[in-house]
């Protein structure tokens, strides 16, 4: 008969380093958000973006994975530092994650304000609007004015996170 042998196996865990840790984080978020996309281009949304914006999806895919993962990053960074409000490496990230975000928003809307002049120039250069033309107009400029407001929302979180976390990293620096 056998005996059973007693076998202390000892699992170490693998530490990295805060700002490691961070940039893991923030790739796996890079990632998240370049799937998100992705599935994106396989749904309606992508042929309805097109016809709103008069851009291909795929043409704006960079942009709007930057945005994806600036917005993602924000959240991501707010809940580590809720955690530990005393690590200097979560409110760098915080900061990086939100200029990423300010960044992307500020040049989604300067693209959808070219959009909103290109579609009213285009129908005022229509000879003889008809309300078709009319209508179709006024809805697609309306859906343009309310994606541009959605994305400046987030803009503002966005700036408002930069501008605590900075604070915050201040206050760090004293404290240090």
């Amino acid at each position: 008969m056998v005996s059973p042998v007693n076998v202390n196996i000892q699992c170490r865990r693998v530490k990295f380093s805060p700002s490691k840790h961070n940039l893991m984080v923030f790739g796996f978020i890079v990632i998240f958000s370049t799937i998100s996309m992705l599935l994106l281009v396989e749904t309606s949304f992508s042929s309805e973006f097109e016809v709103v914006t008069e851009t291909p999806f795929k043409q704006k895919m960079p942009l709007l994975i930057s945005f994806l993962t600036g917005l993602t990053g924000v959240y991501v960074a707010v809940v580590k530092l809720w955690r530990n409000l005393d690590s200097k490496e979560n409110t760098i990230f915080l900061t990086s994650s939100s200029a990423v975000l300010v960044v992307s928003v500020v040049i989604l809307l300067s693209w959808i304000s070219s959009v909103h002049d290109s579609v009213v120039k285009t129908y005022q250069n229509i000879t003889y609007p008809s309300d078709v033309d009319q209508i179709s107009t006024s809805v697609q400029l309306s859906l343009l004015d309310s994606i541009s407001l959605m994305f400046a929302f987030f803009g503002i979180i966005g700036l408002a996170s930069i501008i605590v976390s900075l604070i915050h990293l201040k206050r760090l620096s004293k404290l240090n």
